[in-house]
């Protein structure tokens, strides 16, 4: 399996292209409002793969075994990280 990732990112625009093998397709993540970047930071998308794995996950075993599965929902617990003052010496 072969996955790609590709970012076209300039003012005002933010486009991004998936690859898996030969399946091509987008997701709409819109530019920050300065216009430049994106308006997710990689810590949501690292939460997002998480649980986009979880629920393929649970379809892709629950179809194995012909049990019917309508709905998976995810919640993600966040992490908090305060920087520490550099003390004076």
């Amino acid at each position: 399996m072969k996955i790609k990732a590709h970012i076209d990112n300039s003012a005002g625009e933010h486009h991004i292209a998936l690859t898996t093998d030969d399946n091509v397709h987008s997701i709409l993540i819109p530019p920050k409002p300065s216009g430049f970047g994106s308006s997710t930071n990689g810590g949501e998308l690292l939460f997002l793969a998480l649980a986009t794995c979880y629920c393929n996950d649970l379809y892709r075993e629950a179809t194995k075994r012909n049990i019917t599965w309508s709905e998976s929902k995810w919640r993600s617990m966040a992490i908090s990280v305060q920087r520490a003052s550099m003390l004076k010496m």
